[in-house]
């Protein structure tokens, strides 16, 4: 999948019991979830093979992690920057004749790394996956939102080019399916977008997009009303749930198609109908 060929993100969603999923189309609110969160126990596993490195590139890695972190005030597995800068220096010391401590370390860092960050889960093009439905959304009885992909991407570009990135604004990856569990150079460029967008071959019917940032403290992320193309109901959504979300859009600013899923005749495949409201 090329990103040039995306042109609508999808969200599954459900009517949960505490009415927090309808916030999606309440207040275009998406929510980002953490590693204990995700439903595939093997999400965000993958990890470098430092006892591969030599005492070299390990040394050069511990002074790599002490400039963009340490120096920098963040404190990674450290309690204060004091101490991440004696344990920084103690690791140096200890990369000739003990490495497996320093390997332990270095894992302890990365753990902390990794467990920093947050992320939000889209499928592509794709509101018509029967098992999308029936995994996401309630066994067809919720809903999914369109969301415009070539908006948020310029929205994500420009803050970049503006440099007014921060914790607040995510990145996007495109999610890579595999059969074989990976090996991760620790000196490679790109291992934390592997180890966050690897999965295993068996979920790659979700065509998953991410976008990936630091935990903020409401774990959200706002998009304005233009940013949503469409609402689209699942085969079984009851009417009064249809009507939650009719009440919803009328009151928008912005007018957004609601449609409902239906299913084409004499067939396993999906369409679906507008709603006019």
């Amino acid at each position: 999948m090329n990103i040039s060929d995306i042109k609508t993100l999808y969200k599954y969603r459900y009517f949960d019991r505490d009415g927090y999923h309808i916030k999606t189309i309440q207040n275009n609110e998406f929510y980002f979830a953490s590693k204990i969160q995700l439903n595939d126990p093997f999400d965000f596993s993958l990890r470098p093979l430092y006892e591969k490195a030599t005492p070299t590139q390990l040394k050069g890695y511990i002074n790599q992690l002490r400039r963009n972190y340490i120096d920098k005030g963040i404190l990674l597995n450290f309690k204060t920057i004091n101490d991440g800068k004696k344990r920084i220096n103690e690791l140096l010391k200890k990369v000739d004749h003990n490495y497996k401590m320093v390997q332990n370390e270095l894992n302890k860092n990365l753990e902390y790394i990794i467990n920093n960050y947050e992320i939000c889960s889209f499928t592509v093009n794709n509101w018509y996956d029967v098992l999308m439905w029936s995994h996401y959304s309630d066994s067809h009885r919720g809903f999914c939102v369109g969301i415009d992909f070539i908006k948020l991407r310029n929205y994500i570009l420009n803050q970049k080019k503006y440099n007014q990135i921060d914790v607040l604004t995510p990145v996007h990856f495109i999610v890579n399916y595999v059969e074989e569990y990976p090996e991760i150079n620790p000196f490679e460029r790109e291992k934390f977008r592997i180890i966050f967008t690897t999965k295993y071959i068996k979920w790659n019917y979700e065509n998953e997009v991410r976008l990936i940032r630091e935990k903020t403290l409401n774990h959200t992320l706002i998009l304005p009303d233009e940013f949503i193309d469409e609402i689209i109901v699942g085969l079984h959504c009851d009417a009064d749930n249809i009507n939650i979300i009719k009440n919803i859009l009328i009151n928008k600013p912005t007018k957004i198609k609601l449609f409902k899923i239906v299913q084409k005749p004499q067939s396993f495949k999906f369409d679906k109908e507008e709603i006019i409201y």
